[in-house]
């Protein structure tokens, strides 16, 4: 639509009457799912319309909007998602507008102040790239569960009791502390990042750690390495961001050593990634090292360049590998060589017989030396097998240790080598035996020399087995004893009348103990009427102070006076001072008699006494003694 053919809508405006023209719509704005049209009035910019989705969704993002037409109360509460990133709100005051929204999108939108009411629906709200400094008025969203408050002007102190919040995103802030959550307890992620933190030693009593999993403190002014040693508390982090820290850009620009062992040192065994990074093995074995190490533990924060030296002086960049490099280094292997590959697995787990096939041999006790096996086929060919390095023993397993090779279903012939040759045969007048040899030779490199041993010969003696015919059996029968004796209907009789009368005392017992029951219920209940009766004399009994009178003593330099005040009273445990009307002391009295100072000079006062028996209780306040200023 071109500006000439633009139709113009005048409006009357109560201030100063001015007519301002209809704004038109840009592109992106007419092609939008919603294309809510807005009209200017005074310099405000409303939406036009409120056109709620299906789903409860309400589009008014990227229109310049300044304020939320109010007109639309009906259609604004059904909204469950707003969308309004990309306007010019600064001040936002429409929550009680949608009490039903869960999740409202606010991002770009220059707001500098968020004035919010109790909503226990809203459980995602986006204020990123606004202008907020403070944060008051997002503590009363109970149930949120996510808040972006990224890229704004926030200050400490800043203090959160959200206890469903899950995702706190507080990067590019001005906060030079970490804000207190301690009672977010079901924080999962946290972002700190691009902020003025200094000190990290306060985390542990500021961020609950119960199921803390992704931390962001990445940019900010934390100088000191020793200071993550703190990070031991927070036992299921999973994810931890520390670069750009100035204790991190220091080793990394002086080529000393990899600053993420200690990281995973100080944190739980289930952090896995370190500034974005899976952590790898050797960082990993570096880390449980260091967590080892009692002189590492011992330095504590404030200790940045002892802690470096110590570190670089066992895991440096450079140079020979240290003891502590070369332990790693062992253990790394070790832990590679019992972690078996899948398809080495598939290989050996077809038969648990590991004689067949020789996968035995002395050779293995090199650990490590062999590259591989050869082991020749029915064809002749040769196949290379993967020697897996955690079968270290040269043995059987245990429970084939010195008994005879076998192999198992000996009665099948499949089960026997293609390449076993017969030897010969020996007859006898009651047994023939036969005796099978097979022979094969492993060949296997050492050391870039190529090496051949034959593997032990077996021999087996397969015996003659003879089919017999099944013999005839009677299938036994079985009956439970308790239904087969000798008692007979009489003696079962009278043991069944036996029980009716046992049950029938238990029913009487049960009735007598239940009338007693019943009376003392009633007595306890009689009990505490005269109980309540007997504190109600006891308070009674507490006299009352009788015949108060003062007497004027003095005058202070201050020009306040000093009154004694006296009374009557049996002997009680203490009296209480009242002067117009609030309590100002407690005292003994033994003489029944007070000063009381500072009084001033010009107004008139009262006073009153309550007395304090021995139990404790207070009794009733004695009437009012008049001081008329002199």
């Amino acid at each position: 639509m071109s500006e000439e053919d633009e139709p113009k809508k005048a409006a009357a405006d109560a201030a100063d009457g001015e007519d301002d023209d209809k704004e038109n719509l840009d592109d992106s704005r007419a092609n939008s799912s919603l294309a809510n049209s807005t009209f200017v009035t005074s310099g405000r910019i409303q939406n036009e319309k409120a056109d709620v989705e299906v789903d409860g969704t309400l589009d008014l993002a990227n229109l310049s909007l300044t304020n939320l037409e109010k007109s639309f109360a009906a259609e604004y509460s059904e909204v469950k998602h707003l969308k309004i990133s990309g306007n010019c709100f600064q001040k936002f005051t429409y929550i009680k507008l949608f009490p039903k929204c869960q999740i409202i999108d606010a991002r770009d939108c220059q707001i500098n102040k968020f004035i919010a009411d109790f909503n226990y629906n809203l459980l995602e709200l986006h204020l990123a790239r606004n202008q907020l400094k403070e944060t008051n008025q997002l503590g009363r969203f109970e149930n949120l569960k996510i808040l972006d408050l990224s890229n704004n002007l926030i200050e400490p102190p800043v203090s959160f009791s959200l206890k469903n919040l899950e995702i706190l995103n507080l990067s590019g802030n001005f906060l030079n502390e970490i804000p207190d959550l301690s009672k977010c307890v079901a924080l999962q992620t946290i972002s700190l990042a691009d902020n003025k933190i200094s000190d990290l030693t306060t985390i542990t009593k500021l961020i609950c750690p119960t199921n803390l999993k992704n931390l962001d403190i990445s940019s900010n002014s934390i100088e000191d390495l020793s200071q993550f040693s703190v990070l031991s508390t927070f036992k299921k982090l999973e994810e931890f961001v520390v670069a750009g820290n100035p204790s991190i850009t220091s080793v990394l620009d002086s080529d000393l050593f990899d600053y993420r062992s200690y990281i995973f040192a100080c944190c739980s065994e289930q952090l896995h990634t370190i500034d974005g990074q899976k952590i790898e093995d050797q960082v990993q074995t570096e880390g449980e090292w260091l967590a080892l190490q009692g002189s590492i533990k011992k330095i504590g924060p404030g200790n940045h360049d002892a802690l470096c030296q110590q570190i670089a002086s066992h895991f440096p960049d450079s140079g020979p590998p240290t003891p502590a490099q070369k332990s790693c280094h062992k253990a790394l292997e070790k832990r590679r060589s019992m972690k078996v590959p899948e398809k080495h697995l598939e290989e050996f787990s077809e038969d648990t017989d590991r004689t067949e096939n020789s996968v035995y041999s002395p050779f293995r006790e090199w650990n490590g030396k062999i590259g591989a096996l050869m082991t020749p086929e029915a064809s002749g060919s040769s196949r290379r097998i993967p020697v897996n390095k955690n079968l270290r023993m040269c043995s059987p397993p245990e429970a084939r240790k010195n008994k005879t090779f076998k192999f198992q279903n000996e009665t099948s012939p499949n089960r026997y080598p293609e390449n076993f040759r017969p030897l010969g045969s020996t007859r006898s007048i009651s047994t023939e035996t036969v005796i099978c040899s097979s022979r094969t030779e492993v060949s296997f490199t050492v050391d870039g020399r190529s090496e051949s041993t034959p593997l032990p010969r077996i021999d087996c003696a397969p015996l003659e087995r003879k089919e017999q015919e099944p013999e005839q059996r009677h299938t036994p029968s079985v009956a439970d004893v308790t239904y087969v004796g000798e008692e007979s209907d009489g003696e079962l009789k009278q043991k069944v009348a036996y029980l009716e009368k046992s049950v029938d005392e238990l029913k009487i017992q049960n009735e007598n103990l239940t009338a007693i029951n019943d009376r003392l219920v009633d007595t306890l209940e009689e009990f505490k009427a005269e109980q309540a009766e007997m504190w109600k004399a006891i308070r009674n009994m507490i006299p009352t102070p009788q015949n108060v009178i003062s007497n004027f003593l003095v005058e202070n330099e201050d020009g306040h006076h000093v009154h004694q005040v006296r009374w009557d009273m049996p002997a009680v445990k203490e009296f209480r001072i009242f002067v117009d009307g609030n309590q100002c002391g407690q005292i003994k009295g033994k003489n029944n008699s007070a000063r009381i100072t500072d009084l001033t000079s010009n107004e008139p006062h009262t006073v009153q006494i309550q007395a304090v028996g021995n139990n404790g209780l207070h009794g009733e306040i004695s009437k009012k003694l008049h001081i008329v200023p002199k």
